[in-house]
């Protein structure tokens, strides 16, 4: 829910930024499960107060999170979540991190002419932002994933208009990475000359900063591009100069390590002997303060059963009456738990309950409608709150007359709600979604009484299908189902709302390519690998099938 207003005591942002500090804490001591929970905790605090910069933040720490976990779908969730949520404030630099994340993510599954795509995208948005900065990091990524693609004029490209942002900005370790790209870019393009002179000056910097293992880093990837441009020599010599430049490191490790446990064998022979110390005047002060202990023991446990039976036998029947109240009380928490207060209908707790009986560990099978009401915001901002909730209250009683009796209305939230229809066939999704459509558009919703009534005009878009899809019938988990509604109800919104889209048929004979076509809906569809019907709203006179 959006923030309506917070107590003047209440400093939100500091309680936020004290859960991003505990969050990178947990995760530089290698706890990844209490980063994950304090990141989920600040994301609560920030849709508590409506704060889509902040969501998107945590968003994107749960996603790396999912990543590493190795949760696809659940990563690609968040993925979607963050984009929307980027472009809903219509913010380009935020939208640009959000295709940078997608892109990282890309990469490390290895599909890098998906990251290429991504960060070309990242780097337009960041230049529309004129953020130089988040630009120069985008041409870094591209210049990387161009030389890695055999893409050499184009990786030098980039990394030479990186380098003069950086250099503007004296970002200094960014800048030796562009070298150093830029000096792999020219060697593939048959410089060689200029690139061995990128590695001298780049394997001088890395000597003055210190960073020893990034100088061995730098001659590997240079010796390997050699190899690679036919050069030999070349790359025998920096083999070499890697090989005993690693042989260094590797004794400096080796006896960092050896003083290290001599230290601490030291440190922990000390130790014992002041536990030694202290354990043996524990030992003396105990037992001369159990004399005395016991002494009062012996009183206080013949005071303490004289009470316990007491109280026993008061607890016993409070517990009693307690546990009758308690039961009456589960009983009807679980009733109101289950329904909207405002609409009555179910709530999707009760729908999650539902879809668990009826689908248990297999597809779900049947129908599902999401209906979203059409400038809803307008509505609350123009007439006010009461007569928002006055027709959520209204388009709820028009669902109720427009489904079957076996069908199930739930609230899904906001303006939101869905309609389950098990056993439905095809014909009958599209005739329920038609029905929907018009029993709410054609009649207006009458706001106010008396001389200030007002009749208002309610339209709906709706993304509908019916499961398992034709013509293959892959199984489809209900919680997969509810998504592809909900990718046919955004379409059906881009298309000018007041209608109704319709998963038809998809050319998907499993759940993982349903999977795939879910993950970029709008490019499945121009492929053909998912078939759309529209359905018009009233006063909408064109309805045509999409293909």
């Amino acid at each position: 829910p959006e923030r309506t207003g917070a107590p003047p005591s209440c400093s939100y942002r500091e309680a936020w930024r004290a859960l991003q500090i505990l969050e990178r804490r947990a995760s530089s001591q290698g706890l990844p499960a209490s980063a994950a929970a304090h990141a989920r905790s600040a994301l609560l605090l920030a849709e508590w107060a409506g704060d889509s910069r902040r969501r998107i933040v945590n968003l994107s720490a749960l996603a790396q999170d999912a990543h590493t976990r190795g949760e696809r779908e659940l990563t690609q969730r968040l993925v979607v979540q963050i984009r929307r949520l980027a472009a809903q404030i219509n913010d380009p630099i935020e939208q640009a991190r959000a295709a940078d994340l997608e892109a990282r993510l890309a990469r490390a599954q290895g599909d890098r002419p998906a990251a290429l795509k991504l960060f070309e995208e990242a780097l337009a948005l960041a230049v529309q932002a004129q953020a130089p900065r988040l630009e120069a990091m985008q041409l870094t990524n591209l210049s990387d994933i161009y030389t890695r693609l055999g893409r050499h004029a184009e990786a030098l490209r980039a990394a030479e208009r990186a380098l003069v942002i950086v250099q503007r900005h004296s970002d200094q370790r960014a800048e030796r990475v562009l070298i150093n790209n830029a000096g792999i870019a020219k060697i593939g393009l048959g410089r060689i000359a200029e690139g061995k002179n990128d590695l001298a000056r780049l394997l001088d910097l890395w000597e003055q900063s210190g960073e020893t293992g990034r100088k061995q880093i730098t001659l590997q990837e240079f010796g390997e591009a050699l190899a690679a441009a036919g050069d030999a020599r070349g790359a025998l010599d920096l083999y070499h100069r890697e090989r005993a430049l690693s042989a260094d490191l590797m004794r400096a490790n080796r006896s960092i390590a050896l003083k290290e446990l001599q230290s601490r064998n030291d440190a922990d022979a000390r130790q014992r002997d002041i536990e030694l110390l202290a354990r043996d005047n524990a030992l003396k002060t105990e037992a001369l303060a159990n004399r005395d202990l016991l002494q009062r023991i012996w009183w206080l446990l013949a005071a303490v059963m004289l009470l316990a039976i007491v109280l026993v036998t008061i607890l016993y029947r409070r517990v009693h009456e307690t546990h009758q109240r308690l039961e009456a009380n589960r009983v009807q928490l679980q009733t109101q738990s289950e329904r909207d207060p405002l609409t009555s209908l179910a709530n999707r707790r009760h729908f999650q309950a539902v879809m668990t009986q009826l689908c248990g560990h297999g597809g779900f099978e049947g129908a599902l409608l999401l209906v979203d009401i059409d400038h809803f915001k307008r509505v609350n901002d123009v007439h006010g709150h009461a007569a928002g909730d006055h027709v959520l209250v209204e388009v709820a009683q028009r669902l109720n007359e427009a489904v079957r009796s076996i069908d199930l209305v739930v609230r899904w939230g906001g303006e939101e709600f869905l309609i389950l229809a098990p056993r439905a066939a095809g014909e009958q999704a599209e005739q329920m979604a038609a029905r929907v459509l018009r029993i709410l558009g054609e009649t207006p919703v009458t706001i106010g009484s008396g001389a200030d009534a007002q009749a208002l005009r309610v339209t709906a878009s709706i993304g509908y299908a019916r499961f398992p899809l034709p013509p293959y019938g892959a199984e489809v988990p209900w919680e997969q189902a509810v998504n592809l509604v909900d990718m046919a109800l955004y379409t059906a919104k881009n298309k000018g709302r007041n209608r109704a889209v319709g998963i038809t048929s998809t050319t998907a004979s499993t759940q993982e390519a349903l999977q795939d076509a879910e993950a970029d809906f709008e490019r499945a569809w121009h492929e053909g690998r998912v078939t759309l019907l529209q359905t018009p709203g009233p006063e909408w006179r064109e309805a045509a099938r999409a293909a």
